[in-house]
Parts: C-alpha cells; sequence; structure tokens
C-alpha cells in the first residue's frame, strides 16, 4: 500500500473515531414536548416531573423529551433567559392547526398532538409504540452533521441541542425567591431540509451553556409541526 493511502486511512480513521452516531430504529419513538416558562407558577412542578423522565428506561428508545421556553409570559416580570419567540409561534401554530386546544403552559404535546397525561393522577407516560415508520439516523462530527431515514413522507429535519442540570435564581415575577432547576432546555434549534434524499449542514448554533448536553432529532413531511420519528441521546459538544 502507498504512502499516500496509508496516510488516508489514518485520517478517515481518526475521524470517524470522533464520529457520533444515533439512530431510533424501526419503530416509532414518541416526542415529548413542553412548553414552558420561568414567569409561570405553575410550570415548576412540569419541569421537575420532565427531569424525572431522565430514570425512565424508555428514555430515547420510547420517547425523546424537548422543553421550549416561550417569552408570552415575560411582561409578568421575569424574562425567561431560555424563552424564544420562535417557540411561541411554534406553539401557537399547533394551535392554529387544531392541535392543541389553546396556547397555555405548562403545555404537552406528544407526537404533535396535546397531551393531557401530566395533569392526570398517575402523570404516566403513554406505553410504547409498536408502529413500524423507518429508522431515522444521525451522524455528528464536530459542527457538522448527516442524516438519512428510510420510512416515508419525511422532507424536514429538526434538530435541539438541549440544555441540562440548568438552574436559575429567580428575583421577579410569578417564581420570584425561587431556584428554578431544568433539564431537556431546547438552547439551540435548527430546521432543515432534504437534499438529494438526506440531510447535512451545520448543527444549530448554541444559545447559552449548560453542565451537560443532549440531543434531539426528529422528521416531519414539511407541511405541518407532526413528527414521523424522533431520536435522542446525550451529547457532547
Amino acid at each position: 500500500m502507498h504512502l499516500k493511502s496509508i496516510l488516508a486511512c489514518l485520517v478517515l480513521a481518526t475521524t470517524l473515531s470522533h464520529a457520533d452516531s444515533y439512530q431510533s430504529g424501526q419503530h416509532q419513538v414518541q416526542l415529548l414536548e413542553l412548553y414552558t416558562s420561568e414567569g409561570c407558577s405553575s410550570c415548576p412542578p412540569a419541569d421537575h416531573w420532565l427531569s424525572r423522565q431522565q430514570q425512565h428506561p424508555g428514555l430515547w428508545k420510547q420517547f425523546v423529551p424537548v422543553a421550549f421556553h416561550v417569552a408570552y409570559w415575560d411582561w409578568i416580570g421575569w424574562q425567561d433567559p431560555y424563552a424564544s419567540e420562535k417557540y411561541d409561534k411554534r406553539q401557537r401554530t399547533y394551535a392554529s392547526t387544531g392541535a392543541v386546544g389553546n396556547v397555555y403552559t405548562p403545555g404537552f404535546l406528544l407526537n404533535g398532538r396535546e397531551w393531557r397525561g401530566f395533569f392526570q393522577h398517575e402523570r404516566t407516560l403513554p406505553k410504547a409504540l409498536k408502529r413500524d415508520v423507518g429508522n431515522l439516523q444521525l451522524t455528528i462530527d464536530g459542527k457538522q452533521f448527516e442524516a438519512s431515514f428510510n420510512g416515508e413522507k419525511a422532507q424536514q429535519l429538526h434538530i435541539a441541542i438541549l440544555g441540562m442540570e440548568l438552574t436559575s435564581q429567580v428575583t421577579k415575577g410569578e417564581n420570584r425567591n425561587k431556584t428554578l432547576k431544568h433539564d431537556f432546555v431546547v438552547i439551540g434549534f435548527g430546521s432543515y431540509p432534504m437534499s438529494a434524499g438526506k440531510w447535512h449542514g451545520r448543527l444549530p448554533m448554541l444559545m447559552h451553556e449548560s453542565e451537560r448536553y443532549g440531543i434531539a432529532a426528529w422528521v416531519t413531511d414539511g407541511k405541518s409541526q407532526q413528527p414521523i420519528q424522533a431520536l435522542g441521546g446525550g451529547y457532547a459538544p
């Protein structure tokens, strides 16, 4: 083997060793979205409940949790540092299409439909789905990613970088004088169109630093926000 070929193989092996790969499997993994705000006194119990799902055996395999912090309660007196008007718009789009009855916090959606399980006494997640929808794969190499899906209809890929073990000392608003802790908080979010049957590009920019990170990705048909397949796992930027 020529020296150039050997060096090329070594470079390729080094590159692959630093790449992180995730996949969903064929069964549908459910996307669990929480819409929350540090300015809402009803939200800390929901945030706490979502954090507890770190201990659930089905985490990443059966469901992928993400917490979108909305900005429409900032006027009460406390500006949520993790909030974005983009997430307000996302929740309102769900309401405009009938996926949820109205816009409120804390608000949950499961697979793009309003989920009221948190407000029931048991607060248990639905059982794992046995529906085969296709395998979603995501490979991350540095700041770049590639993704593919062997199912049908998917046109749009969405990637959320999640902040874990986040803490806020709230001094104003409905939660004043409280220390709030969060996990699965969306601190970077991007959507990407399909190109030649796959997706590739640069990961979304991080808006905040975190003690630990996670990553979530899901695909939609490009016409609605309802996820077709999702995946997730731990992530080290």
